[in-house]
């Protein structure tokens, strides 16, 4: 669906061109269910987009976004994304293939799932690894590269919880660095790959390289 305008939302053609179709995904796993990360899972008639997956998210995710008394209450100014939460998951529901999680369950081998609450009451990220290498999937850990890798503790509008969301910024981002995971999220830089790295009182994003190969040459 284009919750967003025609600039967004086009993760059909990206799969496309990596040689995916819709109906071979047969699973999608959601940090949270805000609108810029849902909106995806349905096409412009509410109807799923991947007819063979089953959607996971955190139990404390879906009792909030999906939680029609929680809605009723919430500002004016929410009531869109709570709604674009409800009609992305609606029709996996529908079909018994919207599921969540408790901490300590197994979803996948090489899955691991990483409570990174805050931003939204269930944010969580996911640790993938395998064959000796692993990639933290985090997120929204970060809102605005361009200020919370310098400055941390800064939080946004869109943190459900600012005060958690900056302790587990903290705890993520020095986890990360010392360890030097690579990492995966949204709101960064193209590729949306790549590390942190610790500088002065701050952090640093250090992005993956990414260039066209020609094979031959």
């Amino acid at each position: 669906a284009a919750c967003f305008g025609a600039g967004l939302g086009n993760i059909r053609g990206n799969l496309a061109a990596a040689g995916y179709k819709p109906e071979d995904i047969d699973t999608v796993l959601l940090t949270h269910l805000h609108g810029d990360h849902v909106c995806g899972l349905t096409d412009a008639a509410g109807k799923a987009v991947f007819a063979n997956a089953t959607v996971w998210a955190a139990r404390e995710e879906g009792d909030y976004w999906l939680n029609e008394t929680t809605a009723r209450r919430a500002s004016k100014a929410q009531q869109a994304s709570f709604k674009i939460a409800r009609d992305a998951i609606a029709p996996y529901a529908a079909h018994g293939r919207y599921k969540t999680w408790k901490e300590d369950d197994t979803l996948l081998p090489g899955l691991t799932v990483v409570p990174t609450h805050g931003h939204t009451p269930g944010h969580s990220s996911y640790l993938f690894q395998s064959k000796g290498e692993t990639l933290l999937v985090w997120g929204d850990i970060v809102n605005s590269h361009a200020l919370q890798f310098d400055l941390p503790d800064v939080s946004t509008e869109f943190d459900s919880n600012a005060k958690a969301a900056v302790a587990t910024r903290r705890k993520v981002f020095a986890d990360v660095a010392a360890k030097r995971v690579l990492v995966a999220g949204a709101h960064l830089p193209f590729p949306g790959i790549g590390h942190v790295r610790a500088a002065g009182r701050g952090y640093q994003w250090v992005p993956a390289q990414f260039g066209q190969v020609f094979p031959g040459k």
